[in-house]
């Protein structure tokens, strides 16, 4: 949410015809859904009634999805609540990358992994930093990638925060929750060392997908 504004200037810049408007949204929300009562379909996206359905990784065995509508359509289809902290936990143990404020710009998407979790497209028009994403990804190889780190207990983490990595900080949070953190590191941390975030150490849980 703390980027929408930045967006919106953004892709206003991409307008190439005057009748095209760009405004957010504001009558039509966004919920999760995590093992619903409702059959989830199999596809990416669907229309399910008054609400757009998109499917996202499953987590713990449980299926999730988002759903957006307006309030009163969402409030049919998701009648037992969850706490969003419970679902950004899903978010980080499946290891899908956000990007909030803190953290523009502050990574080549390989190194959150977006390019292993169909962030990135290679067959589409120009746009900025195409270069640099190419060449890492048809070129070269990324140093760095992002990686599921947890902790004994529940501990505090903000996207941007530091990972020490043998007591030097060498590596960025990209997202955390709970005990978890989804972690860009150095590839070569992982051979052998003592992930830190916040004085808390945590050790390298395995992710859905691999690199």
């Amino acid at each position: 949410a703390d980027l929408i504004e930045g967006f919106m200037k953004r892709f206003g810049m991409f307008i190439l015809r005057s009748k095209v408007t760009l405004r957010l949204a504001e009558e039509l929300k966004v919920a999760g859904v995590v093992a619903p009562a409702f059959e989830l379909p199999q596809v990416d996206q669907v229309a399910l009634g008054d609400v757009v359905l998109g499917r996202v990784a499953d987590v713990d065995g449980m299926a999730r999805a988002y759903v957006i509508g307006t309030e009163e359509a969402l409030s049919e289809l998701t009648e037992d609540k969850i706490e969003a902290t419970n679902w950004w936990l899903g978010e980080v143990k499946a290891g899908l990358p956000w990007v909030v404020l803190a953290t523009k710009e502050a990574f080549v998407p390989q190194w959150i992994n977006m390019d292993l979790v169909g962030g990135l497209v290679f067959n589409k028009g120009c746009y900025p930093g195409q270069e640099i994403i190419s060449r890492v990804q048809h070129i070269g190889s990324t140093p760095r990638r992002s990686v599921l780190l947890k902790a004994e207990g529940a501990f505090e983490a903000m996207s941007g925060d530091d990972v020490l990595i043998d007591g030097v900080a060498n590596g960025k949070v990209v997202m955390a929750a709970g005990a978890y953190a989804f972690a860009q590191v150095p590839l070569k941390a992982l051979e052998g060392g003592t992930f830190t975030i916040n004085d808390m150490t945590l050790t390298v849980q395995t992710l859905p997908y691999a690199f």
